[in-house]
């Protein structure tokens, strides 16, 4: 299942470079079904750690499966602006 959401994730942020050129409300919809598909997710992780962690460590493996969204959010702009400004936008879905 999560690799089925994972497929389609990638390929919904792959067609968004021609969604855009196409039109904003398809851009729009597609964001929107992107972030509907991968949205579930995130609730995933406390059952990840319930079944994978030892007692004694759910804290830490809470903190390292949450802390890549943060990462994410710090490093992805930078790299996508970059991206954007020397090679071209599409490359960067």
């Amino acid at each position: 299942t999560m690799f089925i959401v994972g497929v389609a994730a990638s390929a919904l942020c792959a067609l968004t470079p021609l969604t855009i050129s196409a039109s904003f409300e398809l851009f729009v919809a597609i964001r929107f079904l992107s972030g509907f598909i991968t949205a579930p997710i995130y609730p995933v992780v406390g059952t990840i750690v319930e079944e994978w962690a030892p007692m004694d460590e759910k804290g830490i493996f809470v903190a390292v499966l949450s802390s890549f969204v943060e990462l994410d959010q710090l490093v992805t702009p930078p790299i996508g602006s970059l991206i954007a400004e020397k090679i071209n936008w599409p490359l960067m879905f």
